[in-house]
């Protein structure tokens, strides 16, 4: 978390929309990372706890005010686009004696497709499966596994359609 802040805080100023800086944030993440793939861009202001835990492949784009909180294995397939304000977390809260816990979670792991897109400010839960060239609709909240080439949308998220391939 000291070394996702620290590229945060050096790269703060610099402009998103010129992807050759975006590629130097990427490369400075990918240094704390598990594994990162060439052409990793995460904007500016994303926020990224738990670099040890993700694993991600080559055309991977964060959108503005991503936050990814990573506290079990995440692997990001090839070409995934996440939108503006998407949240990834793979960690609940603990709930017990009627009390949820602070500083106790329990961890699953997920799993994003090559080639899917997740629409902007929706939220991916802990343990979730994203297919191969799968669409989730903005606002939408993951929390059952998505086949290959599905769309899906809504709160929770349903199945709307599939993708013609």
């Amino acid at each position: 978390m000291l070394y996702s802040g620290f590229v945060r805080l050096l790269m703060r100023l610099a402009l998103d929309e010129i992807p050759i800086l975006r590629n130097m944030r990427g490369c400075l993440y990918s240094f704390g990372m598990a594994s990162c793939g060439s052409n990793f861009q995460p904007s500016s202001d994303v926020i990224l706890w738990g670099l040890e835990h993700m694993r991600f492949g080559r055309n991977v784009y964060l959108g503005p005010g991503v936050v990814i909180i990573c506290l079990d294995r995440l692997h990001v397939g090839r070409n995934v686009l996440l939108g503006p304000h998407v949240v990834v977390s793979n960690g609940n809260h603990v709930f017990r004696d009627g009390m949820y816990r602070v500083g106790e979670n329990e961890t699953s792991p997920i799993h994003i497709g090559d080639g899917s897109w997740v629409g902007a400010n929706s939220t991916i839960v802990a343990g979730v499966r994203i297919g191969k060239g799968a669409l989730i609709g903005a606002n939408s909240v993951v929390t059952k596994d998505v086949a290959d080439y599905e769309i899906v949308g809504g709160v929770p998220a349903k199945v709307i359609g599939k993708r013609v391939v």
